[in-house]
């Protein structure tokens, strides 16, 4: 017996409402929590006695969990369109259970079971949460991408001044703009605590907010044989491994740079959590802005261009900070990098998105955030072992050698085709 399905075409129409509006601000509110961690390093730190190199670890170890969170999180994505919910609701408990485990640790090894719990949580998101979005607005995938981006740049610039305050009150002296202070109102284990929490009560909230039914049975409904074939492909795709590549790099950039650039804030220049709070803050807040015009430039001047100017400037403004004086002119540049540093990101996914044709769209999205994890899994202890004997300093000079290596990859890497819109899927 034959049966023949037609699902309706994909939505080419993006506006910033619906499934797009929901899912942005539902990745605003993850990287809220997931912003957190950084501005509970310190206190970690310090109370656990942590070496850098057992910072740089924990950071690995996160990076582990959420690698391997990308691998079931593709597959069901792909193969179950239509439970997208579920999915970023299973994401969202499990961040929030690490944070709950965080906020109780009392040793090394408790403090990396939390971490594994979060990273496999943030990470879980991305495949239903990218790959629906790819799939439904396919003519128009960067922009699409690159606004749900912009709600984890509102999350990730948020949590750190909002945690900021709670840490360490609301220091406005300290940025010498009033002559106004309040002490601090919780410590980090109370601020993990109330971490958690939000997490937790934003499982319902997808709940009630999103609905299973067949407008998210976006082309097809791959099953298991079919999705292994397709992952076989995508394995042999040159565009979409040189892109995860790429991304791996620029996360390997990210991660050792914000870890330490935290930890140097608050053990050298004697910083206010409430001021690290801004400064992390910075590094995001104008990748608000910068998201989606670079995602509305990539979807019309094509993606190579945009990458390939983000990575530059990348490469270019990080060993600005060997020279660069503390005070107004370091504020500035991590506002100025801020621009490039996250917001490429989904650019590069786009890239690796576009040659991988419809149905895929789960897959190629866990392929990249594996492969960012992957490849960025061995600098943050290597970033760790400089910083312990080199300072900040030498976690610089590391971080733009990755970055050049980074911006000369996107340079000698071809063009991605442009985007394949299907118009109707038929199965027999």
């Amino acid at each position: 017996m034959t049966t023949e399905t037609v699902h309706s075409p994909p939505q080419n129409k993006l506006s910033f409402k619906g499934l797009v509006a929901g899912l942005s601000v539902g990745h605003g509110v993850k990287h809220f929590a997931q912003s957190a961690f950084l501005m509970l390093v310190p206190g970690l730190k310090e109370t656990l006695d942590i070496s850098g190199l057992g910072m740089g670890s924990i950071q690995s170890i996160q990076s582990v969990s959420s690698a391997v969170s990308n691998i079931p999180a593709g597959a069901l994505t792909d193969i179950y369109p239509n439970r997208i919910r579920w999915l970023l609701i299973f994401s969202m408990a499990m961040l929030g259970l690490g944070y709950v485990t965080l906020s109780s640790v009392d040793d090394y090894w408790m403090v990396c079971l939390a971490v594994a719990f979060v990273g496999f949580g943030q990470s879980f998101w991305h495949a239903p949460a990218f790959g629906t979005l790819a799939a439904r607005y396919p003519a128009q995938r960067g922009l699409a991408i690159s606004l749900h981006l912009t709600g984890a740049q509102v999350g990730n610039t948020l949590g750190p001044f909002v945690i900021g305050i709670f840490l360490d009150g609301i220091a406005l002296t300290s940025l010498g703009i009033l002559s106004f202070d309040m002490d601090a109102l919780l410590s980090w284990r109370q601020v993990s605590l109330l971490t958690g929490g939000l997490c937790l009560v934003a499982c319902p909230v997808i709940f009630l907010s999103m609905k299973d039914d067949a407008s998210l049975k976006l082309n097809t409904e791959n099953k298991l044989q079919a999705y292994v074939a397709s992952g076989r492909e995508l394995l042999k795709n040159r565009y979409v491994i040189g892109y995860t590549l790429l991304g791996g790099l620029r996360g390997a950039v990210h991660g050792s740079f914000t870890l330490f650039v935290v930890i140097y804030m608050a053990e050298v220049l004697d910083f206010s959590q409430f001021k690290i709070g801004f400064h992390i803050a910075l590094l995001t807040a104008a990748g608000v802005i910068s998201t989606p015009i670079m995602g509305h430039l990539s979807d019309n001047i094509g993606r190579k261009p945009v990458i390939i100017t983000a990575m530059c400037i990348m490469a270019m403004l990080i060993p600005t900070f060997l020279v660069i004086p503390i005070g107004i002119p370091f504020t500035i540049g991590l506002a100025v990098l801020g621009l490039v540093f996250f917001s490429v990101m989904p650019i590069i996914t786009a890239a690796a998105q576009d040659s991988a044709g419809s149905g895929s769209e789960g897959s190629v999205t866990a392929m990249m955030f594996l492969g960012l994890s992957l490849v960025s899994l061995s600098s943050p202890p290597i970033a760790g072992k400089i910083y312990d004997s080199a300072d900040f300093d030498g976690v610089i000079i590391f971080c733009t050698v990755v970055a050049i290596t980074g911006a000369l990859l996107a340079i000698i890497l071809p063009s991605p085709p442009s985007p394949k819109v299907p118009e109707t899927v038929t199965e027999v």
